[in-house]
């Protein structure tokens, strides 16, 4: 009954808040992970056709991943050994994050181009788990889920200068965030996409898919000095922001353009071939674009355009 999720979601909530130690934080995951590896919590996030019961299992999701992200922190990408029983009986020795928080994250990202995509009417509370995860402290989930008000809504957005963002933000980035989002978000037009590899179509004429959570959280990894520095973009990393599907969709944020103009600029820096590819993709964008869109290609569009180099 998808009428009492959020009431039970909210009674799960007010229970695990009770726990300072996060213990029951991470005894609500490890049965889950030990039940069915996740499989359930992800369906009902991405298979649930009612959106309240997914923004409440989203929201319940959020506080227990952040909270476990900061109780974790010092191993978040470590391993850990563990043996499976094969087939014939025999032990199998095998590898998994030890963090519970990482194993959930790493699980949603491998599911991108393929159940993910698929319920892409439905995705958008489960893209938007990622960007909190990546950004969130304990403090700002608690106030989503007690606070007065209870913002919930796609559009909130969080202080990537903390702690918190900082080792949510580096966790991600090693994960290679950047690389599986653009691909993800390119869909069948992805350089990345192997010959012969069947993908689900993302949108349709008529409806567009809401990809804010997966833009957010690329701007600020491509805007990022602090995670640049540490993990610099690849020559792949490079191709797929440049795909001019893809910067047609970041321009065109409302939330994102201008980081993603910053990011740009820099890499558009002193190089003629590149900026001139980069305006004529900003050109026909703005030309073709809906009047509600033209505000973010104008934000990205501003430091481009004052990009101190030599083209200047």
């Amino acid at each position: 009954d998808n009428s009492k999720i959020d009431e039970h979601a909210a009674a799960l909530a007010a229970l695990l808040h009770k726990d300072a130690s996060g213990e029951l934080h991470r005894e609500f995951l490890e049965t889950w992970y030990d039940k069915d590896g996740f499989s359930y919590l992800i369906e009902l996030l991405l298979e649930c056709s009612d959106n309240r019961a997914r923004t409440s299992v989203a929201t319940l999701l959020k506080y227990i991943l952040v909270t476990l992200k900061m109780k974790e922190k010092d191993y978040l990408f470590e391993a850990e050994e563990f043996e499976v029983e094969g087939d014939d009986g025999k032990k199998l020795p095998m590898q998994r994050y030890k963090s519970l928080s990482a194993r959930f994250i790493s699980k949603m990202l491998e599911l991108l181009n393929t159940k993910v995509a698929k319920n892409w009417q439905n995705f958008e509370q489960y893209l938007e788990i990622l960007y909190v995860y990546a950004v969130a402290d304990v403090s700002d989930v608690e106030a989503m889920v007690f606070g007065q008000g209870k913002d919930n809504s796609n559009a909130k957005t969080f202080d990537s200068k903390t702690p918190a963002a900082r080792v949510g933000l580096d966790f991600l980035a090693r994960l290679k965030f950047v690389s599986k989002a653009c691909d993800f978000m390119l869909g069948k037009k992805s350089p990345l996409c192997k010959a012969g590899e069947s993908r689900p179509e993302i949108g349709s004429y008529y409806s567009q898919p809401d990809f804010s959570g997966v833009i957010k959280l690329l701007a600020l990894l491509i805007a990022d000095e602090e995670v640049l520095e540490k993990y610099p973009l690849g020559q792949t990393e490079r191709e797929l922001i440049l795909h001019p599907a893809l910067l047609k969709t970041m321009l065109g944020s409302t939330t994102a353009s201008k980081p993603f103009g910053i990011c740009l600029a820099k890499m558009c820096k002193d190089d003629e071939v590149l900026s001139k590819k980069v305006a004529k993709v900003f050109l026909t964008s703005i030309e073709q674009a809906h009047q509600d869109s033209v505000r973010g290609y104008l934000k990205a569009l501003r430091p481009f355009l004052c990009t101190d180099d030599s083209l200047k």
